[in-house]
């Protein structure tokens, strides 16, 4: 069955939720920017290459770019022979830049994550395609018959890393196979895969003769009993064959409200997840078209389901209905009512405060349409499938108004991005809403902001301020030894009163070398530290709400190593060396 997280990604690629790109953690070691460039870089470019993983040219690759933030500002091009193209006449701006080529693909975690790369005008960029795998195999029933045009999945559970994708297992691919039962599913990233044969295609279209019928997954299983299989990049494994059970399943049907467009046309999504031992192991949906009654979904097993709706009102408003919980035992379970509900939204205004100290006289300014604020949303419960992709970035406006739309219930922070080598971020506030008895300012960068269902929260206040400092420094070993892999380097509040203050704590890995540089730090007092992170010490969590012990024990460890370091406005050491 084509998984939620699936569907989403192909109406990103159809332009209906670009504007709903996931927020993501830019930790303190990835806000760095790059080399400082002049204000306005020459000729409005950005070059590149196009490589495969053993670094040979990918000639005739569909190389894109878009403007973050938007909808309707994607170009594209091809890359020549040695692999290289271009892009000309580009606005200042912040752009993600991507790459497809037949047989070949990206990273999945990099076309879901923002915090894959964002690029500017004068960038050169070098993105790397993998030769994707393929699974082929035979579909054949009980009496070893080719089972024909019967779509076969393949559904991926667990990454390359052995990390489950940001959503329920993930549909990356389906074929249909031949007058032989044959079918051969190509381009696949690497990754664990379960295998199974039925279902139809996504949103209920393109209606088969095994609709109605539970998937068989690979070899002649049900889901919780598949046989799972790895692919590594290029892999070509055969013989993943399906003994066909053709049981009928039973049907989910209902109907869904809630906000129409103007005009009455709205379109409703609905999805279904399986739930075994309280996670999810696949996902399906459907749709209400505009008018319906109801929906169905077909071919299912006996089991528990989670099912929710979401919906799109206008351009860029969506809406989500709270999921429910619901079980099939024999029979078929109708009368499902879903109601969908605005989701949340959050505005408010990027602050530049500007020094008057000699020292950073004439430096570079932030420039707002190559800032980005995100929403980074704790995934602690997760919700339906649905709820992740619904994250928001936001570029701000030319006055610093910034707006976050589409957010799903939860808590979040809102860490930045930002390319200005003497401003660091200073403070991420939310005011009070008016007429809350409970006034006053909360600091949105220590704490979690929480949100329900039609919140619309003003009065975030993020503030960037000059006279950011920078170190580049050396660790050094005793007696010539390696540099330990994932060695990072800590810079912790010295000064008491700022022991509390999340964005005062900074870390950046430490090269092979020993080397390491950390850019935008607020001037200030700090202790210096070098660790090999814990388990649950992620340098990417450092700045969460949720880190007081991680931060704590790092600032106690610090004061007992009493390496201090002191940076005053806007200024820049260089050889630094801490053992």
């Amino acid at each position: 069955m084509v998984s939620q997280e699936s569907i989403l990604r192909r109406l990103v690629l159809a332009g209906a939720l670009l504007i709903f790109a996931s927020g993501g953690l830019c930790a303190q070691s990835k806000q760095q920017p790059a080399a400082e460039r002049p204000e306005e870089p020459p000729n409005g470019t950005i070059t590149g290459r196009i490589v495969n993983e053993s670094g040979q040219p990918v000639s005739n690759s569909m190389v894109y770019s878009r403007v973050i933030g938007t909808i309707n500002s994607t170009r594209t091009t091809l890359s020549d022979a040695d692999g290289n193209f271009q892009f000309t006449g580009l606005d200042s701006a912040l752009y993600s830049i991507f790459a497809t080529s037949p047989g070949y693909v990206t990273s999945l975690r990099d076309f879901t994550d923002s915090q894959a790369s964002l690029y500017r005008v004068g960038d050169a960029v070098k993105l790397t395609l993998v030769k994707g795998a393929v699974l082929t195999g035979t579909v054949v029933n009980s009496a070893s018959e080719p089972v024909i045009a019967v779509q076969v999945h393949a559904l991926m559970i667990r990454d390359a890393e052995g990390k489950q994708p940001r959503s329920v297992p993930t549909d990356l691919g389906w074929k249909t196979t031949d007058d032989r039962g044959i079918y051969r599913i190509y381009g696949l990233q690497p990754g664990t895969y379960v295998v199974f044969a039925g279902a139809g295609t996504s949103f209920g279209f393109n209606v088969t003769a095994y609709d109605t019928d539970v998937p068989t997954y690979a070899p002649s299983s049900t889901r919780d009993t598949a046989s799972e299989i790895t692919l590594r990049a290029g892999d070509e494994i055969t013989g993943v064959d399906i003994r066909y059970r053709g049981e009928q399943g039973h049907t989910v049907s209902g109907s869904v409200t809630g906000a129409v467009t103007p005009d009455g046309m709205n379109t409703y999504t609905v999805g279904l997840a399986s739930i075994v031992n309280g996670k999810s192991l696949w996902s399906t949906s459907t749709i209400q078209p505009p008018n319906a009654k109801g929906f169905a979904i077909n071919g299912l097993a006996d089991g528990d389901y989670d099912i929710w709706s979401n919906s799109f009102v206008g351009l860029g408003d969506a809406g989500i209905s709270e999921p429910k919980r619901i079980k099939v035992k024999g029979a078929n379970v109708t009368g499902v009512e879903l109601i969908t509900k605005p989701l949340a939204s959050v505005s408010g205004r990027l602050i530049l405060e500007s020094s008057k100290v000699e020292a950073c006289k004439d430096k570079r300014r932030p420039v707002f349409t190559e800032t980005m604020v995100y929403t980074q949303r704790d995934e602690k419960p997760a919700g339906p499938a649905v709820d992740r992709f619904l994250n928001s970035q936001a570029v701000p406006a030319k006055d610093g108004a910034i707006q976050f739309k589409n957010l799903a219930p939860g808590q979040y922070i809102f860490p930045v991005r930002f390319f200005a080598k003497y401003w660091y971020l200073d403070s991420v506030s939310l005011d009070a809403p008016a007429g809350n008895a409970k006034s006053g300012v909360t600091d949105a960068a220590r704490n979690w902001t929480v949100l329900k269902l039609g919140d619309r929260l003003t009065g975030l206040n993020v503030k960037l301020v000059e006279g950011a400092a920078s170190l580049r420094g050396q660790v050094k070993t005793e007696n010539g030894q390696a540099v330990p892999d994932g060695l990072v380097f800590y810079l912790v509040p010295a000064d008491r009163e700022k022991a509390n203050d999340v964005l005062r704590y900074y870390g950046t890995k430490v090269n092979s070398d020993g080397s390491f540089t950390l850019n935008n730090l607020a001037p200030g007092r700090y202790w210096a530290i070098t660790k090999v992170p814990g388990e649950n010490e992620s340098l990417t969590k450092l700045n969460r709400p949720d880190q007081n012990e991680t931060r704590l024990r790092l600032r106690r460890d610090a004061e007992l190593a009493k390496k201090e370091v002191e940076f005053k406005l806007c200024e820049n050491k260089t050889a630094f060396e801490i053992k």
